[in-house]
Protein backbone atom coordinates (compact mmCIF):
# COMPACT_ATOMS: atom_id res chain seq x y z
CA UNK A 1 0.00 0.00 0.00
CA UNK A 2 2.65 2.47 0.87
CA UNK A 3 4.49 1.77 -2.57
CA UNK A 4 1.12 2.52 -4.42
CA UNK A 5 1.22 5.93 -1.87
CA UNK A 6 4.38 7.10 -2.85
CA UNK A 7 3.75 6.37 -6.59
CA UNK A 8 0.87 8.29 -6.56
CA UNK A 9 2.57 10.93 -5.06
CA UNK A 10 5.50 10.84 -7.45
CA UNK A 11 3.23 10.85 -10.76
CA UNK A 12 1.14 14.15 -9.25
CA UNK A 13 4.83 15.91 -8.38
CA UNK A 14 5.86 14.73 -11.93
CA UNK A 15 2.35 16.25 -13.43
CA UNK A 16 2.89 19.35 -11.65
CA UNK A 17 6.25 19.80 -13.59
CA UNK A 18 5.22 19.15 -16.63
CA UNK A 19 1.81 21.89 -16.16
CA UNK A 20 4.34 24.49 -14.83
CA UNK A 21 6.86 24.09 -17.62
CA UNK A 22 3.84 24.51 -19.97
CA UNK A 23 2.86 28.00 -18.14
CA UNK A 24 6.11 29.07 -18.01
CA UNK A 25 7.45 28.34 -21.86
CA UNK A 26 7.02 31.08 -24.29
CA UNK A 27 4.49 30.82 -27.17
CA UNK A 28 5.93 28.68 -30.03
CA UNK A 29 4.75 29.56 -33.01
CA UNK A 30 2.52 27.21 -35.26
CA UNK A 31 5.27 26.53 -37.91
CA UNK A 32 6.66 23.42 -35.23
CA UNK A 33 3.03 21.59 -35.20
CA UNK A 34 2.76 18.26 -37.11
CA UNK A 35 1.83 18.83 -41.06
CA UNK A 36 -1.32 17.82 -42.23
CA UNK A 37 -0.72 14.71 -44.21
CA UNK A 38 -2.10 15.50 -48.07
CA UNK A 39 -4.59 14.13 -50.02
CA UNK A 40 -4.07 12.91 -53.52
CA UNK A 41 -3.56 15.02 -56.62
CA UNK A 42 -7.16 16.56 -57.84
CA UNK A 43 -7.77 17.90 -61.16
CA UNK A 44 -7.37 21.09 -61.65
CA UNK A 45 -11.17 21.52 -62.79
CA UNK A 46 -11.98 19.59 -59.29
CA UNK A 47 -10.57 22.54 -57.21
CA UNK A 48 -13.66 25.38 -56.96
CA UNK A 49 -11.68 28.60 -57.84
CA UNK A 50 -14.99 30.74 -56.40
CA UNK A 51 -17.35 30.32 -53.73
CA UNK A 52 -19.90 28.63 -55.17
CA UNK A 53 -22.77 30.34 -53.60
CA UNK A 54 -23.71 33.87 -52.88
CA UNK A 55 -24.08 34.44 -49.09
CA UNK A 56 -24.93 38.15 -48.08
CA UNK A 57 -22.54 37.82 -44.75
CA UNK A 58 -19.44 37.35 -47.15
CA UNK A 59 -20.00 40.35 -49.56
CA UNK A 60 -18.01 42.88 -47.42
CA UNK A 61 -14.76 40.63 -47.89
CA UNK A 62 -12.41 40.85 -51.04
CA UNK A 63 -10.54 37.69 -50.42
CA UNK A 64 -10.86 34.03 -49.98
CA UNK A 65 -8.77 31.31 -49.35
CA UNK A 66 -10.10 27.59 -50.49
CA UNK A 67 -8.89 24.96 -48.33
CA UNK A 68 -9.37 21.20 -49.28
CA UNK A 69 -10.69 18.41 -47.45
CA UNK A 70 -7.71 17.31 -44.60
CA UNK A 71 -7.73 13.46 -44.82
CA UNK A 72 -8.58 13.59 -41.45
CA UNK A 73 -10.77 10.37 -39.83
CA UNK A 74 -12.09 12.65 -36.30
CA UNK A 75 -12.82 16.46 -35.86
CA UNK A 76 -9.27 18.14 -35.64
CA UNK A 77 -8.15 21.76 -35.19
CA UNK A 78 -6.03 23.16 -38.35
CA UNK A 79 -4.09 25.82 -38.69
CA UNK A 80 -4.27 27.53 -41.68
CA UNK A 81 -1.26 29.72 -42.61
CA UNK A 82 -1.97 33.53 -43.23
CA UNK A 83 0.97 35.47 -45.33
CA UNK A 84 2.43 38.63 -43.48
CA UNK A 85 0.67 41.43 -45.65
CA UNK A 86 -2.06 39.30 -47.02
CA UNK A 87 -4.81 40.72 -45.05
CA UNK A 88 -5.98 44.27 -43.70
CA UNK A 89 -6.94 43.27 -40.79
CA UNK A 90 -8.00 40.26 -38.22
CA UNK A 91 -11.45 39.59 -39.02
CA UNK A 92 -11.98 36.22 -40.96
CA UNK A 93 -15.08 34.21 -41.90
CA UNK A 94 -14.75 30.65 -42.27
CA UNK A 95 -17.32 28.52 -43.99
CA UNK A 96 -17.94 25.09 -44.13
CA UNK A 97 -18.42 24.46 -48.37
CA UNK A 98 -20.46 21.44 -48.14
CA UNK A 99 -23.07 22.42 -45.68
CA UNK A 100 -23.12 26.57 -45.40
CA UNK A 101 -22.34 26.40 -41.83
CA UNK A 102 -20.11 29.50 -40.55
CA UNK A 103 -17.11 27.97 -38.47
CA UNK A 104 -16.16 29.19 -35.41
CA UNK A 105 -12.08 30.26 -35.49
CA UNK A 106 -9.02 31.78 -33.71
CA UNK A 107 -6.31 34.19 -35.30
CA UNK A 108 -2.90 33.59 -34.03
CA UNK A 109 -0.27 35.92 -34.64
CA UNK A 110 3.92 34.82 -32.90
CA UNK A 111 6.55 37.43 -33.44
CA UNK A 112 9.62 35.54 -33.97
CA UNK A 113 12.23 38.48 -33.35
CA UNK A 114 12.40 41.78 -31.64
CA UNK A 115 9.78 43.92 -33.02
CA UNK A 116 11.18 47.25 -34.34
CA UNK A 117 10.66 50.52 -32.32
CA UNK A 118 7.96 52.87 -33.32
CA UNK A 119 6.69 55.95 -31.63
CA UNK A 120 3.78 58.14 -33.16
CA UNK A 121 3.17 62.12 -32.42
CA UNK A 122 0.33 63.71 -33.80
CA UNK A 123 -0.54 67.41 -34.03
CA UNK A 124 -2.30 68.72 -33.04
CA UNK A 125 -1.90 66.37 -30.24
CA UNK A 126 -5.18 63.45 -29.41
CA UNK A 127 -5.46 60.83 -27.19
CA UNK A 128 -4.47 57.07 -27.85
CA UNK A 129 -1.59 57.74 -30.54
CA UNK A 130 -0.40 54.32 -29.67
CA UNK A 131 -3.17 52.96 -31.17
CA UNK A 132 -1.67 53.86 -34.84
CA UNK A 133 1.33 51.39 -34.14
CA UNK A 134 -0.10 48.46 -32.07
CA UNK A 135 -0.98 46.11 -34.81
CA UNK A 136 -4.33 45.78 -33.63
CA UNK A 137 -7.14 46.81 -36.66
CA UNK A 138 -10.12 46.71 -33.88
CA UNK A 139 -8.56 49.90 -32.04
CA UNK A 140 -8.68 53.53 -33.93
CA UNK A 141 -7.53 57.27 -33.00
CA UNK A 142 -10.35 59.57 -34.05
CA UNK A 143 -9.09 62.91 -35.77
CA UNK A 144 -12.50 65.43 -35.71
CA UNK A 145 -13.70 67.72 -38.13
CA UNK A 146 -12.71 71.67 -37.23
CA UNK A 147 -15.85 74.03 -37.26
CA UNK A 148 -15.04 75.19 -40.64
CA UNK A 149 -14.86 71.65 -42.12
CA UNK A 150 -11.07 71.79 -43.09
CA UNK A 151 -8.84 69.33 -40.85
CA UNK A 152 -5.77 68.34 -40.88
CA UNK A 153 -3.35 66.86 -39.18
CA UNK A 154 0.08 65.99 -39.31
CA UNK A 155 1.60 62.32 -37.36
CA UNK A 156 5.40 62.42 -36.96
CA UNK A 157 6.52 58.63 -37.16
CA UNK A 158 9.95 58.09 -35.04
CA UNK A 159 12.07 54.88 -35.66
CA UNK A 160 14.77 54.89 -33.20
CA UNK A 161 17.08 52.46 -35.10
CA UNK A 162 16.43 53.88 -38.61
CA UNK A 163 14.36 52.30 -41.53
CA UNK A 164 14.86 52.20 -44.90
CA UNK A 165 11.54 52.02 -46.52
CA UNK A 166 9.49 53.45 -49.95
CA UNK A 167 6.26 52.83 -49.22
CA UNK A 168 3.83 54.09 -46.16
CA UNK A 169 0.63 52.81 -45.36
CA UNK A 170 -2.66 53.12 -43.21
CA UNK A 171 -5.24 51.18 -42.28
CA UNK A 172 -8.99 53.15 -42.02
CA UNK A 173 -11.36 52.08 -39.76
CA UNK A 174 -14.59 50.90 -40.68
CA UNK A 175 -17.28 53.69 -42.72
CA UNK A 176 -14.52 55.81 -43.23
CA UNK A 177 -14.25 58.38 -46.41
CA UNK A 178 -10.39 59.00 -47.42
CA UNK A 179 -8.56 61.70 -46.37
CA UNK A 180 -8.40 64.13 -49.30
CA UNK A 181 -4.28 64.49 -49.30
CA UNK A 182 -1.02 63.12 -48.27
CA UNK A 183 2.41 64.87 -47.74
CA UNK A 184 5.00 62.47 -46.51
CA UNK A 185 8.49 64.35 -45.77
CA UNK A 186 11.47 62.82 -43.86
CA UNK A 187 14.70 64.20 -42.18
CA UNK A 188 17.60 62.67 -43.59
CA UNK A 189 21.43 64.23 -43.32
CA UNK A 190 20.41 67.71 -45.42
CA UNK A 191 17.71 68.22 -43.10
CA UNK A 192 13.94 67.80 -44.05
CA UNK A 193 13.12 66.45 -47.18
CA UNK A 194 9.92 66.30 -48.96
CA UNK A 195 9.63 62.63 -50.32
CA UNK A 196 5.95 62.60 -51.44
CA UNK A 197 4.82 66.10 -52.31
CA UNK A 198 0.93 66.91 -51.81
CA UNK A 199 -0.77 64.52 -53.31
CA UNK A 200 -4.65 63.10 -53.55
CA UNK A 201 -5.45 59.92 -51.69
CA UNK A 202 -7.04 56.55 -53.84
CA UNK A 203 -5.85 54.39 -51.60
CA UNK A 204 -4.20 52.79 -48.30
CA UNK A 205 -0.67 52.99 -49.49
CA UNK A 206 1.58 55.80 -50.64
CA UNK A 207 4.62 54.74 -52.84
CA UNK A 208 8.21 56.76 -53.04
CA UNK A 209 11.75 56.88 -53.62
CA UNK A 210 13.46 54.46 -51.60
CA UNK A 211 14.70 56.51 -47.91
CA UNK A 212 16.38 55.94 -44.87
CA UNK A 213 15.81 57.89 -42.05
CA UNK A 214 14.34 57.63 -38.87
CA UNK A 215 11.98 60.57 -38.79
CA UNK A 216 8.76 61.08 -41.01
CA UNK A 217 6.34 63.14 -41.16
CA UNK A 218 2.66 62.75 -42.73
CA UNK A 219 0.40 65.20 -42.79
CA UNK A 220 -3.45 64.04 -43.88
CA UNK A 221 -5.92 66.41 -44.60
CA UNK A 222 -9.66 65.66 -45.09
CA UNK A 223 -13.17 67.43 -44.68
CA UNK A 224 -14.95 64.59 -43.15
CA UNK A 225 -14.36 62.93 -39.83
CA UNK A 226 -11.35 61.24 -39.88
CA UNK A 227 -10.65 57.87 -38.08
CA UNK A 228 -7.38 55.49 -38.66
CA UNK A 229 -6.51 52.01 -36.91
CA UNK A 230 -3.15 51.42 -38.53
CA UNK A 231 0.15 53.45 -39.95
CA UNK A 232 3.41 52.19 -41.35
CA UNK A 233 6.32 52.29 -42.73
CA UNK A 234 7.54 48.97 -44.70
CA UNK A 235 11.02 48.47 -44.83
CA UNK A 236 13.23 47.15 -47.28
CA UNK A 237 14.40 44.88 -45.14
CA UNK A 238 12.73 42.79 -42.43
CA UNK A 239 14.65 42.03 -39.25
CA UNK A 240 11.84 39.99 -37.91
CA UNK A 241 9.60 37.07 -38.83
CA UNK A 242 5.67 36.85 -38.38
CA UNK A 243 3.89 33.37 -37.54
CA UNK A 244 0.35 34.18 -37.94
CA UNK A 245 -2.36 31.42 -38.72
CA UNK A 246 -6.09 30.99 -38.33
CA UNK A 247 -7.71 27.68 -36.34
CA UNK A 248 -10.49 26.30 -36.76
CA UNK A 249 -12.31 22.87 -36.33
CA UNK A 250 -12.18 20.43 -39.60
CA UNK A 251 -14.20 17.95 -40.39
CA UNK A 252 -13.69 14.84 -42.11
CA UNK A 253 -14.24 14.82 -45.62
CA UNK A 254 -15.31 18.49 -45.45
CA UNK A 255 -13.66 21.47 -47.28
CA UNK A 256 -13.42 25.25 -46.49
CA UNK A 257 -14.02 28.74 -47.51
CA UNK A 258 -11.72 31.33 -45.62
CA UNK A 259 -12.76 35.00 -45.93
CA UNK A 260 -10.56 37.96 -45.13
CA UNK A 261 -10.21 41.42 -46.24
CA UNK A 262 -13.25 42.73 -45.29
CA UNK A 263 -13.90 46.90 -45.58
CA UNK A 264 -16.31 47.05 -43.33
CA UNK A 265 -17.27 45.33 -40.04
CA UNK A 266 -18.99 41.86 -40.81
CA UNK A 267 -21.38 40.49 -37.65
CA UNK A 268 -22.17 36.85 -38.25
CA UNK A 269 -22.95 34.08 -35.77
CA UNK A 270 -20.74 31.14 -35.75
CA UNK A 271 -20.51 27.62 -34.22
CA UNK A 272 -19.48 27.25 -30.70
CA UNK A 273 -15.53 26.90 -31.73
CA UNK A 274 -14.18 24.87 -28.60
CA UNK A 275 -10.91 25.50 -27.52
CA UNK A 276 -9.10 26.36 -29.93
CA UNK A 277 -5.79 28.27 -28.41
CA UNK A 278 -4.07 24.53 -27.36
CA UNK A 279 -1.16 23.87 -29.72
CA UNK A 280 -1.68 19.65 -28.65
CA UNK A 281 -3.10 18.16 -31.85
CA UNK A 282 -3.43 20.49 -34.47
CA UNK A 283 -2.22 19.67 -38.03
CA UNK A 284 -0.60 22.55 -39.82
CA UNK A 285 -2.18 23.01 -43.33
CA UNK A 286 0.14 24.00 -46.79
CA UNK A 287 -0.09 27.39 -47.65
CA UNK A 288 -2.85 27.91 -50.18
CA UNK A 289 -3.37 31.44 -52.26
CA UNK A 290 -5.96 34.12 -51.74
CA UNK A 291 -8.41 34.56 -54.53
CA UNK A 292 -10.33 37.23 -55.16
CA UNK A 293 -13.80 37.17 -53.91
CA UNK A 294 -16.30 37.72 -56.92
CA UNK A 295 -19.24 38.35 -55.11
CA UNK A 296 -17.42 41.24 -52.35
CA UNK A 297 -19.70 44.68 -52.63
CA UNK A 298 -17.49 47.08 -51.17
CA UNK A 299 -18.95 49.44 -48.32
CA UNK A 300 -21.29 51.90 -49.38
CA UNK A 301 -23.36 52.75 -46.01
CA UNK A 302 -25.56 55.20 -46.81
CA UNK A 303 -26.21 53.29 -50.13
CA UNK A 304 -25.70 55.69 -52.90
CA UNK A 305 -23.97 53.82 -55.17
CA UNK A 306 -20.22 55.55 -54.29
CA UNK A 307 -18.34 53.32 -52.34
CA UNK A 308 -17.71 54.25 -48.47
CA UNK A 309 -13.88 54.97 -49.46
CA UNK A 310 -14.62 57.43 -52.12
CA UNK A 311 -17.67 58.94 -51.06
CA UNK A 312 -17.54 62.40 -49.77
CA UNK A 313 -20.44 61.90 -47.93
CA UNK A 314 -19.74 58.74 -46.14
CA UNK A 315 -23.06 58.79 -44.30
CA UNK A 316 -25.42 60.84 -46.66
CA UNK A 317 -26.91 59.74 -49.70
CA UNK A 318 -25.74 61.88 -52.14
CA UNK A 319 -25.27 59.42 -55.98
CA UNK A 320 -24.39 62.62 -57.32
CA UNK A 321 -21.40 63.74 -55.17
CA UNK A 322 -22.41 67.40 -55.99
CA UNK A 323 -19.66 69.64 -54.53
CA UNK A 324 -20.02 73.19 -55.81
CA UNK A 325 -16.82 74.52 -53.47
CA UNK A 326 -14.69 71.60 -54.66
CA UNK A 327 -12.93 71.06 -51.11
CA UNK A 328 -13.62 67.03 -51.40
CA UNK A 329 -16.75 67.49 -49.29
CA UNK A 330 -20.13 67.09 -50.62
CA UNK A 331 -22.34 69.68 -50.47
CA UNK A 332 -25.16 67.12 -48.97
CA UNK A 333 -23.20 67.07 -45.85
CA UNK A 334 -22.24 70.87 -45.56
CA UNK A 335 -24.34 73.38 -43.67
CA UNK A 336 -23.37 76.08 -46.29
CA UNK A 337 -26.02 78.67 -43.91
CA UNK A 338 -24.88 77.44 -40.64
CA UNK A 339 -27.77 77.23 -39.23
CA UNK A 340 -27.66 73.49 -37.79
CA UNK A 341 -29.60 71.38 -40.65
CA UNK A 342 -26.91 70.21 -43.44
CA UNK A 343 -28.07 71.22 -46.53
CA UNK A 344 -29.47 67.72 -47.49
CA UNK A 345 -32.48 68.45 -45.11
CA UNK A 346 -32.14 72.08 -44.84
CA UNK A 347 -35.30 73.53 -46.62
CA UNK A 348 -32.82 76.76 -47.55
CA UNK A 349 -29.59 76.01 -47.90
CA UNK A 350 -28.44 79.24 -48.17
CA UNK A 351 -30.17 81.45 -46.04
CA UNK A 352 -30.01 80.63 -42.35
CA UNK A 353 -33.67 79.47 -40.72
CA UNK A 354 -33.08 78.04 -37.70
CA UNK A 355 -37.14 77.15 -37.51
CA UNK A 356 -37.25 75.84 -41.19
CA UNK A 357 -40.76 77.76 -41.44
CA UNK A 358 -42.65 76.79 -44.65
CA UNK A 359 -45.85 78.42 -44.84
CA UNK A 360 -47.60 76.78 -48.20
CA UNK A 361 -45.81 73.30 -47.61
CA UNK A 362 -43.51 73.52 -50.53
CA UNK A 363 -40.83 72.52 -49.22
CA UNK A 364 -38.81 75.35 -49.63
CA UNK A 365 -38.71 77.73 -46.79
CA UNK A 366 -40.34 80.83 -46.10
CA UNK A 367 -36.87 82.86 -45.80
CA UNK A 368 -35.82 82.04 -49.27
CA UNK A 369 -39.40 81.15 -50.94
CA UNK A 370 -39.89 83.46 -53.78
CA UNK A 371 -42.84 82.19 -55.43
CA UNK A 372 -46.09 81.70 -53.40
CA UNK A 373 -47.47 78.08 -54.09
CA UNK A 374 -50.60 78.48 -52.25
CA UNK A 375 -53.10 79.10 -55.54
CA UNK A 376 -55.09 80.95 -53.38
CA UNK A 377 -52.21 83.39 -52.03
CA UNK A 378 -50.96 83.20 -55.74
CA UNK A 379 -53.71 84.57 -57.20
CA UNK A 380 -55.19 87.45 -54.95
CA UNK A 381 -59.08 87.80 -56.61
CA UNK A 382 -59.59 84.02 -56.41
CA UNK A 383 -61.29 84.93 -52.87
CA UNK A 384 -63.15 88.00 -54.48
CA UNK A 385 -64.37 85.53 -57.26
CA UNK A 386 -65.41 83.34 -54.60
CA UNK A 387 -67.40 85.86 -52.04
CA UNK A 388 -69.30 87.22 -55.44
CA UNK A 389 -70.42 83.63 -56.21
CA UNK A 390 -71.03 82.98 -53.09
CA UNK A 391 -73.48 86.47 -53.03
CA UNK A 392 -74.90 85.17 -56.32
CA UNK A 393 -76.15 82.14 -55.25
CA UNK A 394 -77.53 83.53 -52.12
CA UNK A 395 -79.47 86.28 -54.31
CA UNK A 396 -80.70 83.83 -56.87
CA UNK A 397 -82.44 81.63 -53.79
CA UNK A 398 -83.70 84.73 -52.18
CA UNK A 399 -85.17 85.70 -55.74
CA UNK A 400 -86.71 82.13 -56.25
CA UNK A 401 -87.96 81.73 -52.73
CA UNK A 402 -89.73 85.10 -53.30
CA UNK A 403 -91.26 84.38 -56.48
CA UNK A 404 -92.47 80.96 -55.23
CA UNK A 405 -93.96 82.88 -51.97
CA UNK A 406 -96.19 85.59 -54.59
CA UNK A 407 -97.55 82.68 -56.81
CA UNK A 408 -98.43 80.47 -53.59
CA UNK A 409 -100.58 83.69 -52.68
CA UNK A 410 -102.06 84.57 -56.15
CA UNK A 411 -103.26 81.36 -56.74
CA UNK A 412 -105.01 81.59 -52.91
CA UNK A 413 -107.12 84.49 -54.48
CA UNK A 414 -107.91 82.89 -57.81
CA UNK A 415 -110.07 80.46 -55.68
CA UNK A 416 -114.30 81.14 -55.77
CA UNK A 417 -115.62 80.77 -51.94
CA UNK A 418 -118.89 78.20 -53.02
CA UNK A 419 -120.86 79.32 -50.18
CA UNK A 420 -121.01 82.96 -50.21
CA UNK A 421 -123.85 84.66 -52.04
CA UNK A 422 -124.16 84.28 -55.45
CA UNK A 423 -122.55 81.24 -55.49
CA UNK A 424 -123.83 78.26 -57.76
CA UNK A 425 -127.02 76.41 -57.75
CA UNK A 426 -127.74 73.77 -55.13
CA UNK A 427 -128.96 70.64 -57.01
CA UNK A 428 -133.13 69.83 -56.72
CA UNK A 429 -133.63 72.86 -56.37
Amino acid sequence: MKFFTAVFILSFLLSGNQAFALMAAPPIDDSSLPRAPQLPAQRPESVPVQPLNNFPETTPFQNFIFVPAVPIVVPTVVALPIDEGLFLGSQFLVREKETGAIIGSYYKRVYTAEEQRVTVVTTPPVPNTQFLVDKNSNTSVDFDLPEDNNGSVKISIVVPEGVTTSELRFNLAPNVSNPNTVTVQAQTSNGLKTVVATTQVYGSSVKFPETTANYFEVTFTYVQPLRISEISLIPKIVNQSVDQTLRFLAQPMMSYEVFLNADSSVSVTSSEAGNLTKDEGVLLLDRYPAQTNMFYIPADVDSDGVRDTLDNCVKTFNPKQEDIDRNGRGDACEDFDRDGYMNNVDNCPNNPNYNQRDEDGDGIGDVCDSEESRFTERNKWVPWVGIGMAALVILILFTLVATSTRRKEGEAEDVPDLDSEGGSEREGD
